[in-house]
């Protein structure tokens, strides 16, 4: 049985924690599931991406897999903040009996200002 929670993302701070990567098809073959060289599109027409994410905010650190559709790889900054819509996880039972969690969100952009770097400014009292 398959379950779809929404997931408000602001409450969890996410982060980049690697490049988004294209999600490949699995085609069966011969009774056989064999990764392709196509890349999964959503109905829409768009290509899904995983995007490799970190909430900060969580009890406990993890890197989540999030599905997204987009037309081209989104760019994140690594380890930056990332502003996530449309959150969701799916919940159901895999093949080995256990729960397991699928995520997958609406779009993911970069969520960082430039940071200003402090240490372009001398201290007080040292000559320039």
């Amino acid at each position: 049985m398959l379950r779809t929670l929404p997931v408000a993302a602001e409450s969890l701070g996410f982060v980049s924690a690697g490049q988004p990567e294209p999600l490949m098809r699995w085609d069966d073959q011969g009774g056989r599931r064999v990764l392709t060289e196509h890349q999964e599109k959503d109905d829409a027409g768009d290509f899904l991406w995983t995007c490799y994410l970190m909430p900060t905010l969580a009890e406990r650190p993890e890197v989540l897999q999030v599905r997204v559709p987009a037309r081209q790889q989104p760019v994140l900054t690594q380890f930056g903040p990332v502003a996530v819509d449309g959150l969701e996880v799916n919940v159901r039972v895999g093949k080995d009996g256990k729960l397991a969690q699928y995520w997958q969100a609406a779009a993911v952009r970069d969520a960082g200002g430039k940071q200003q770097r402090h240490d372009q400014h001398k201290p007080e009292g040292q000559a320039a």
